[in-house]
């Protein structure tokens, strides 16, 4: 070999040592991919909306916490508050339970779980009551807000958080009468224990609306989403609540042998784990009660055939009332912790909420467009396809059809398929926009990763399409 030939070799081995390494790591770049939240983050991200207190209802005395004071979002547990400004209205003569309201396009325009009224429909006070405690109707929220606000669910919001700062709840603050999404719509457990304290004390013949099992309205009959009524001794209310931020929310109560605890969940990870957790947080509440000799209520308040104004409990303290709301109509409470951001109208357009189960899915694609000054950007309820070993709350979608019609029909059947799992899944029907027009997806919400899985694959046995589902919050 030359010279010549023997260059050209030791050139085209040098050029060839170079070039591999950058070919390598140019492949490796491109073929690198994003690795899925490891179990270990997921779990760090439920714990940290997790929070938990049990209270003696008659002496506050708190049995259990964790993270209580955690500023968290309450979902439909905002109801109570809602449901606690219209028994003060009641006690105070300023409207009565035979009452007609009016509903408002705004409210008939909300966003599932609803009883679908129409704009221009009339419903009586007590009725729109048993909607928020059974079915936790979020039109009918809107219209007792609107017929306690002067018409306007903004400034019913000011009031709730107004009359809730008065009575000690230092972490709450409301920006709407129903839960929905909403990034500065806080509360905590310890606040919502207080709350429903004094509730209790306060009103004790209106608690019986919360132990209701159902309510029959215009021929339809709608459930208590709150399935530990009558299955947990003494167990007779509050209020659940769910949006995709939160988690599965619980405020209970329940009465046995003259003693009653409230119990308050933030964050559960699906509805059945949740309530599981809130009767393990009861019977260790009732045994730590009773080991401490807490002092008994002579009259509990929550007894059905109690509807007398005798109130058996303590009253929390409270702070002064501010006589005249209509001065900070047009700024924010100044204890209001978070300033407000506004919401356009194509943002409110998102909004849904999935806070428990409903067959009768309405969903109106106008719902929430509010374009008031207080409406805050929802929160983020997207979800992402599920890697199985995760740990996080999950949910099925059975579909994208072209009509919302399709998509009820496919929820009703695969609850038929496997009832025992999906029986209280949140259903929900999201409209996506595509290039062919409009698809409704049909999804049930509230699972766990076994019963997500579990769940689709007896729905995939009946030729069904199914994903399991996993939130990205």
């Amino acid at each position: 070999m030359n010279r010549f030939a023997r260059l050209f070799c030791v050139c085209v081995v040098i050029a060839v040592s170079f070039a591999s390494p950058i070919a390598f790591a140019a492949k490796t770049k491109n073929t690198t991919k994003k690795s899925a939240p490891s179990a270990a983050t997921l779990k760090a991200q439920a714990d940290a909306r997790f929070a938990t207190i049990v209270v003696d209802a008659y002496s506050g005395t708190v049995l259990q916490e964790h993270q209580a004071d955690k500023v968290l979002y309450p979902a439909s547990l905002t109801k109570i508050m809602t449901m606690f400004m219209v028994f003060e209205a009641l006690d105070k003569k300023k409207i009565s339970l035979n009452q007609n309201l009016t509903v408002s396009s705004q409210a008939a325009g909300m966003a599932p779980s609803k009883i679908g009224l129409r704009p221009g429909q009339t419903i009586t006070v007590e009725n729109a009551l048993y909607a928020l405690a059974t079915k936790s109707a979020n039109d009918a929220a809107v219209i007792l807000a609107e017929g306690l606000g002067g018409g306007s669910e903004t400034q019913f919001a000011r009031m709730m958080t107004e009359r809730a700062q008065q009575i000690g709840m230092v972490n709450t603050n409301f920006r709407n009468a129903s839960g929905l999404p909403n990034r500065y719509q806080t509360s905590s457990a310890r606040d919502m224990a207080l709350l429903a304290r004094t509730l209790l004390a306060r009103y004790p013949e209106y608690y019986h609306y919360f132990s209701t099992r159902e309510f029959t309205y215009n021929g339809v009959t709608f459930r208590n989403h709150n399935k530990l009524l009558g299955k947990y001794p003494g167990l007779d209310g509050i209020k659940t609540g769910f949006i995709n931020a939160s988690g599965f929310n619980l405020v209970a109560s329940s009465e046995r042998n003259g003693r009653r605890l409230i119990g308050v969940i933030f964050g559960g990870t699906s509805s059945q784990s949740r309530n599981n957790k809130m009767i393990s947080l009861l019977d260790k509440g009732f045994e730590d009660a009773a080991n401490k000799k807490i002092r008994l209520a002579s009259n509990d308040p929550g007894r059905k055939n109690n509807k007398t104004k005798t109130v058996s409990l303590p009253l929390p303290a409270e702070k002064p009332t501010v006589e005249n709301i209509e001065q900070n109509k047009n700024e924010d409470l100044k204890s209001a912790k978070i300033e407000p951001e506004k919401e356009t109208k194509k943002e409110a357009e998102k909004r849904i909420d999935t806070d428990l189960p409903s067959t009768n899915i309405n969903y109106d694609k106008t719902a929430n467009s509010d374009t008031s000054d207080d409406q805050q950007p929802p929160l983020d309820d997207k979800v992402s396809v599920a890697d199985k070993g995760t740990t996080s709350y999950w949910s099925i979608q059975v579909g994208a059809y072209n009509d919302q019609k399709g998509s009820e029909n496919a929820i009703k059947s695969v609850r038929k398929i496997a009832p025992d799992i999906l029986g209280d899944a949140a259903a929900s029907i999201v409209p996506i926009t595509t290039g062919r027009g409009t698809l409704y997806r049909a999804r049930l919400a509230g699972l766990g990763e076994t019963e997500a899985h579990k769940a689709c694959a007896a729905v995939q046995k009946e030729n069904i399409p199914c994903m399991p589902l996993r939130s990205s919050q």
